[in-house]
């Protein structure tokens, strides 16, 4: 077949191919965390971005995460204070090598904590003022390497600490602005010794 197995020179290799970011505002999210505000951005380039802030442009939505899933090596993003809901978790559940993720005052419900439970690698998560209750600790009980978890000015309550108690690897907690009582909090202590809990009741 007269195929000798030489590499065509021409062929640019995989890794070189350009990408199309079709969403403006991720693509210049990217081009922020690369560096490289102009010119091609190629494989090679997208597998360079560890880190995405979303959270410092226009009001991104859903629809815009669809190009997140081209990002296999993001371990860092940020989505505070977006418009984002439980649909575009779908699209952050892609990328499984996440360690941190910030959600805070954006319209998330326990129905999208199904698909941040599936973030493994997570060791920080941020949920700071979103409208989350205790059904949804039941998720995030999978998350077995958490360190950091902001609950912060959530419809979390007491009878959500048995999920809690389950983060054996947490190693700080904040509860402030939530319904849990001190005594609530005390039991949790001695579940969680080496946890440093924050917890000013709402007021």
């Amino acid at each position: 077949d007269g195929n000798t197995g030489v590499v065509n020179p021409n062929k640019p290799s995989p890794k070189a191919v350009p990408v199309n970011i079709a969403d403006p505002i991720v693509e210049k999210a990217i081009r922020k965390s690369l560096k490289k505000p102009t010119g091609e951005l190629t494989k090679a380039d997208l597998a360079k971005v560890t880190l995405l802030s979303l959270d410092d442009g226009p009001k991104i939505t859903d629809a815009d995460l669809k190009e997140l899933a081209k990002l296999q090596q993001l371990k860092v993003l940020n989505l505070g204070d977006t418009e984002i809901t439980d649909v575009g978790l779908k699209e952050v559940a892609k990328c499984t090598q996440l360690t941190l993720l910030d959600l805070e005052a954006t319209q998330i419900t326990d129905v999208g904590l199904k698909e941040v439970a599936k973030l493994q690698q997570l060791t920080h998560l941020w949920l700071y003022n979103t409208p989350i209750t205790d059904a949804g600790l039941k998720e995030l009980a999978k998350l077995q390497k958490l360190e950091l978890l902001v609950l912060g000015d959530t419809k979390i309550t007491d009878a959500g600490l048995k999920e809690l108690a389950k983060f054996k690897q947490l190693e700080g907690l904040v509860l402030d602005g939530t319904k849990i009582t001190k005594a609530g909090v005390a039991e949790l202590k001695k579940a969680l010794p080496k946890c440093k809990i924050s917890s000013n009741p709402k007021k």
